[in-house]
């Protein structure tokens, strides 16, 4: 079974939205809260592949086509209890992730937090 390791949160509300992890070898994974069971979360996991993980970081690639176009090489799910400090354990899926009710809506992308949109470098030069 493959575990990877939580590293960053990048989305959060109420709870774990979207987050970042990585295996043993260090390959990176994105994975996106589809449902709720129980006192858990499911996620949707797939391995990213540097550059398309590059512009989703950067905000050119949208967070569907990330999770789609990873899917390719195989999907995940995982349950996860909010203990990101555990282990997560991830469930391979053998249904081409098109068929699944679990992508998110096409275009939502990573930004930059608002006060470093607004926040002059140096408030003085203003």
């Amino acid at each position: 079974m493959t575990t990877i390791k939580h590293t960053q949160t990048l989305v959060y509300y109420d709870g774990v939205q979207v987050f970042a992890g990585q295996d043993a070898g260090g390959d990176n994974y994105i994975g996106a809260m589809i449902d709720t069971v129980g006192d858990a979360d499911r996620y949707l996991v797939v391995a990213a592949p540097p550059d398309p993980l590059r512009r989703f970081y950067a905000g050119e690639l949208d967070l569907r086509t990330l999770l789609l176009e990873s899917s390719a090489s195989g999907w995940y799910t995982a349950l996860v209890d909010d203990d990101f400090t555990q282990p997560v354990s991830l469930e391979p899926q053998q249904r081409p992730l098109l068929e699944m009710d679990y992508l998110p809506e096409a275009g939502f992308r990573l930004r930059k937090r608002p006060e470093e949109d607004l926040m002059p470098a140096n408030p003085a030069n203003d």
